[in-house]
């Protein structure tokens, strides 16, 4: 006899990981996942808190190694997922100019100061490829 289909536990559990301070993170290439982003303050019209969500597809990471000079410039391409709170002058990941960075600005220096972003108005930034 047949076994019924079951679905894999692990395209059903969830994790919620509340997060208060600045985060970067890498997707498993090998697994499923989800980020979502919620704000408890403001709730839906169906009654759950308003959200957004990011599924990653196919994702690589960095070839270069961590001394190589476009390493350097472009290192927001360390992590998949960044999230900060938002600052009026910090537009972009790799630093306002980065052909003429000797490298380290941009999304690497502004996590360093590990700021709250518990009930902030956050920047998600989704790096692809």
């Amino acid at each position: 006899m047949k076994e019924p289909f079951s679905w894999p536990k692990s395209s059903l559990s969830s994790r919620a990981v509340g997060i208060a301070a600045q985060l970067s993170t890498t997707s498993g290439l090998l697994a499923r996942g989800l980020w979502r982003v919620t704000n408890p303050d403001v709730v839906g019209p169906v009654g759950y808190p308003s959200s957004y969500q990011i599924k990653p597809g196919r994702n690589v990471v960095s070839l270069m190694t961590p001394d190589d000079y476009p390493q350097r410039r472009a290192g927001f391409i360390d992590h998949h997922l960044w999230v900060t709170p938002h600052q009026a002058d910090e537009r972009y990941a790799a630093g306002d100019y980065p052909a003429q960075s000797e490298g380290g600005d941009g999304l690497p220096t502004w996590t360093q100061a590990d700021r709250d972003i518990k009930r902030a108005d956050v920047v998600v930034w989704y790096t692809v490829g």
